[in-house]
């Protein structure tokens, strides 16, 4: 493995053991930067709330404002607006935990070698081999349990640091934000 000058090849080679707990890993990560998933988690978030304050003032144009009623849709509304969000990423949890159990995932299960090359990435993985150019990477993180190597779109590689060590994971953070940085935009 080598990290150095961007106009010199640099590669490594990860191992690394793929397992459910790990997908499951990934699809929380990728949930918590989707743009799409966020966007459907806030209209959820606003739109009982805004529904409850609607039907709020249509019912004391009608009736005339009753203040037990107010305080009930106030508080009907704090509690959704503040609790919502745990309980929407708890149940996308649940189905990814069983959209993985029901699924043909357990085919993807084991052992996996992921080469970082100039070229782009390869593995070798229990259902074959891949090969990605850099242009499919969108992102990699790095946090206290995992790398995560985003492909475009929900694909990728979590890699537990468990497996690699955090001294080359970080390495292999590295390198792959080196090459996001050369490809074109």
């Amino acid at each position: 493995m080598s990290l150095s000058d961007p106009n010199k090849s640099s590669s490594m080679t990860l191992q690394f053991e793929f397992r459910r707990e790990d997908l499951l890993a990934f699809t929380k990560a990728y949930h918590a930067e989707s743009p799409t998933y966020q966007k459907v988690r806030s209209r959820s978030r606003w739109a009982l709330p805004l529904i409850m304050l609607v039907m709020g003032v249509i019912q004391s144009l009608e009736s005339g404002f009753e203040m037990s009623r107010a305080v009930f849709y106030t508080a009907f509304s704090i509690a959704w607006f503040v609790l919502y969000p745990k309980w929407f990423d708890r149940n996308a949890q649940k189905y990814a935990e069983k959209a993985s159990a029901e699924s043909g995932y357990s085919k993807t299960l084991g052992p996996c070698t992921l080469t970082l090359s100039d070229e782009g990435l390869h593995s070798i993985s229990a259902v074959g081999t891949s090969t990605f150019k850099w242009d499919a990477v969108s992102r990699a993180t790095l946090t206290d349990d995992y790398l995560y190597i985003f492909l475009s779109g929900p694909l990728g590689y979590p890699i537990r640091i468990a497996d690699i060590g955090r001294d080359v994971a970080e390495q292999a953070l590295a390198l792959v934000n080196q090459h996001l940085e050369l490809k074109p935009q």
